[in-house]
């Protein structure tokens, strides 16, 4: 958040209320060390998606859209490939999810508590389908034959609110 405060600044985005915090408006200083506790972040989002920059949640892009359209991503593996995933019942299914949260998040990426079930069971499909591979050709093929309305109506919401932001900014010109 501090990075992307740092670049608005850098094209002219008024300090104020960008930077503003219920202690003051914030300097250049006081952005070096931001340090944002969890729930002031939705604060900051808020103001950040005024200005025009959207978050990817939970994790980016690549999650949002494999939440969004799994069918679809998991097509993309070959007949009896994709990953190796136990069962949920089996009782290996929990130590291959943390392996596959390890992967993906890195070690200082946290131990996935903060995802929920669900996402954490992509985890394995996120390694599989994006690391190590091109991203963009891996949406590209998911999503090329997804129709037009399944898209508009199971858009992540980030995404929803970028494409109205555009579509406003476009009908103004």
């Amino acid at each position: 958040i501090a990075s992307v405060c740092k670049e608005l600044l850098k094209i002219g985005t008024p300090r104020s209320p960008l930077l503003d915090t219920t202690e003051g408006t914030l300097t250049d200083e006081d952005l070096e060390t931001l340090n944002i506790d969890f729930d002031q972040l939705p604060a900051w989002l808020d103001e950040l998606e005024k200005h025009g920059v959207y978050f990817s949640q939970p994790l980016d892009l690549d999650l949002m859209m494999l939440e969004a359209f799994p069918d679809r991503y998991k097509s993309l593996a070959p007949p009896n490939g994709g990953p190796r995933i136990p069962k949920v019942t089996d009782a290996k299914y929990a130590d291959r999810i943390k392996s596959a949260i390890r992967v993906v998040l890195g070690d200082e990426g946290g131990d996935g508590s903060s995802y929920s079930s669900a996402s954490q069971g992509l985890f394995p499909w996120y390694s599989y389908l994006f690391l190590g591979r091109g991203k963009p050709s891996t949406h590209v093929l998911a999503l090329v034959a997804v129709p037009d309305s399944d898209l508009k109506s199971k858009m992540p919401a980030p995404l929803k609110k970028l494409a109205e932001k555009v579509s406003k900014q476009l009908t103004k010109q």
